[in-house]
């Protein structure tokens, strides 16, 4: 009976300790950096590149939230020899933004892995 009394008044210890240490951390002022502008310098000025391969279920989405974020003024997609239908999902996502540029990988050089080889392809075309 005491061992249950004790192992109960040890938790009920351990429960209000687990609060009093949440509850200080939850006051603790985090600092914060002023605003330097820096979104601003980048406006229109960054290209994005994606390789892909089988992705069909989430691209559409994907493609979305990254074409409508400021500062992103072209994307390059790269299909990995998807069998999914990527490719002609983001050929038909590329048909409603001007921003949205669509390549098929090559065949795979020796020595390369897949995503690499896109990643590659893909930013020789970055200016």
């Amino acid at each position: 009976m005491v061992t249950v009394l004790l192992a109960i008044l040890m938790t009920v210890s351990l429960v209000f300790y687990l609060k009093l240490i949440m509850k200080i951390w939850g006051h603790k002022s985090v600092p914060c950096l002023p605003d330097c502008g820096a979104h601003s310098l980048l406006n229109g000025a960054v290209t994005v590149v994606i390789a892909a391969r089988n992705e069909a279920e989430s691209l559409v989405m994907s493609l979305t939230s990254i074409l409508g974020q400021s500062g992103v003024n072209r994307v390059i997609l790269v299909d990995d020899h998807s069998d999914d239908g990527t490719l002609d999902l983001a050929i038909a996502e590329a048909k409603k933004d001007h921003k949205l540029e669509v390549l098929s990988a090559p065949e795979l050089s020796a020595g390369w892995t897949g995503k690499c080889h896109a990643l590659d392809y893909a930013a020789q075309k970055v200016t």
